[in-house]
């Protein structure tokens, strides 16, 4: 199993269907991402994370990738960040 694919089991299917390059920096960036918010504070579900109300995370994926995303990436950005953010809320559960 590749790194991107232990950092985001839940859409590994997903990133497999992406560009090499697109999959590193979205599973790095979501990871980057979940990991701030929890530092901040994070409490909501991770149902309520949005990019457009997070806008920075997909900003600093764009300048990593060097391109704007597009539509199926930034919706992987998406759900990769939500999944960190549940795994975090699942570890707090126990």
């Amino acid at each position: 199993m590749t790194a991107r694919e232990k950092a985001c089991p839940a859409i590994a299917a997903l990133l497999a269907g992406l560009d090499i390059d697109v999959a590193d920096v979205i599973a790095t960036q979501a990871k980057d991402s979940a990991d701030g918010l929890i530092s901040q504070g994070w409490t909501a579900p991770a149902t309520d994370y949005s990019l457009c109300a997070h806008h920075g995370d997909l900003q600093a994926a764009i300048d990593l990738l060097g391109r704007p995303f597009d539509k199926a990436e930034a919706l992987a950005l998406e759900a990769c960040i939500r999944h960190h953010l549940a795994v975090a809320e699942e570890g707090d559960a126990s």
